[in-house]
């Protein structure tokens, strides 16, 4: 029976354990293409478990920031908590990888060129590739992209208002949606 069993008769299973890493990092978000390249800064916190094999990452991230390069350039605020994976092609020192996940975030942003002030939030999913070195010993460097797609559009409601007399009442005459699917780069540190 498995309840009279002593020290000496049983076994320790043997297991690779696999490590828990924290990551700091630095991102910058693109604007919609159409309407320049200059990035808004922001901020990431990671925290994922790296299988015992080195070739899986699961975790979550946050990143948040934003601003604009001048007053006539667009404007971003971003606010993204994420859930994924990541899979490296080699155990090696140096290794491409891809990942994936779904995300929660809050995007903001401002076309002064067009007009366009909108925000919004909810559900998106995102997609991850970059290559990471320094990957035997205890701190790693990436670099890489990543493609956040949003389920839903950013809604404005900046347009002008119009009051009628007969009911007196103001009544809204323009709202605009904008589809936004940011990319950024990520400049990221794991312990």
């Amino acid at each position: 029976k498995v309840d009279n069993l002593v020290g000496g008769d049983t076994r320790v299973p043997k297991s690779r354990p696999g490590i828990v890493h924290f990551a700091l990092g630095l991102a910058g978000m693109a604007p919609p293409l159409d309407q320049g390249l200059s990035p808004a800064p922001g901020i990431m916190l990671d925290i994922h478990y790296e299988t015992p094999s080195q070739r899986f990452e699961l975790g979550g991230a946050f990143r948040g920031g934003g601003g604009s390069a001048s007053s006539q350039s667009p404007s971003i605020g971003f606010a993204i908590f994420s859930v994924g994976g990541r899979y490296y092609t080699n155990d090696t020192d140096m290794s491409p990888y891809v990942g994936g996940g779904l995300s929660w975030g809050y995007l903001n942003l401002s076309l002064p060129g067009e007009g366009f002030h909108g925000d919004n939030s909810g559900l998106g999913a995102y997609v991850d590739a970059g290559v990471e070195i320094l990957r035997t010993h205890h701190t790693h460097l990436a670099l890489g992209a990543r493609l956040d797609v949003p389920f839903f559009a950013l809604n404005s409601s900046n347009g002008t208002e119009t009051y009628n007399q007969a009911t007196g009442t103001y009544t809204q005459t323009t709202q605009s949606a904008y589809f936004y699917a940011p990319l950024s780069l990520e400049l990221r540190l794991t312990f």
